[in-house]
């Protein structure tokens, strides 16, 4: 009786995060599908960024099953691993060993397309703390009852700081970047 039911509710629940789960990552699908298409000029995975992450700062603004720290953070470690595959695609060991002048250009469109996500993920960083300014109130540690805790304020979602976990990938190959540039360029 009762656990089925209880059951049935919770496989419901399911059901509904899961549509909406769906209903907002789509969003999101062209977007992808645009920075990941390897057929796409450099030119146009640039242009593609910005969008993407107004897109993706909506979903997180706007969902409650995206509007986490931990699935932005994913989302963005996402997007952050599809531009270094971009740009590893263009960056081969034929044109180290060949050409330094398409290694460097190929090198500064890598260096731009980071700097873009980084600089526009820093945009929305600061929209997010304008739209969402952290609440600060004192709480008791307890309640009037010593063994019982106060409730925890609801936590404000954060859109990450460059030094976050979901950025580590793509600042750790900007240096290398930077760093081959530097040996090809001397």
């Amino acid at each position: 009786g009762e656990s089925l039911l209880s059951l049935v509710e919770d496989v419901t629940a399911a059901a509904e995060e899961s549509s909406e789960a769906l209903r907002y990552i789509e969003t999101l699908q062209p977007w992808f599908e645009r920075l990941s298409d390897i057929t796409a000029p450099l030119a146009d995975i640039i242009a593609a960024v910005a969008p993407t992450l107004a897109t993706l700062y909506l979903v997180w603004k706007s969902s409650d099953y995206y509007g986490t720290n931990k699935r932005l953070n994913t989302l963005l470690r996402l997007i952050a691993n599809v531009l270094i595959e971009q740009c590893c695609r263009r960056i081969t060991i034929g044109k180290m060993l060949t050409s330094t002048s398409d290694l460097v250009e190929e090198l500064r469109g890598a260096l731009v397309l980071c700097a873009k996500f980084r600089g526009h993920c820093e945009d929305f960083r600061e929209k997010a703390s304008d739209e969402f300014p952290k609440v600060v109130q004192e709480q008791p540690k307890y309640t009037r009852y010593a063994h019982q805790r106060a409730p925890k304020a609801p936590s404000v979602p954060e859109w990450p700081l460059r030094s976050s976990s979901c950025f580590t990938r793509i600042n750790k190959f900007v240096d290398r970047c930077n760093e081959t540039l530097d040996i090809a360029t001397t």
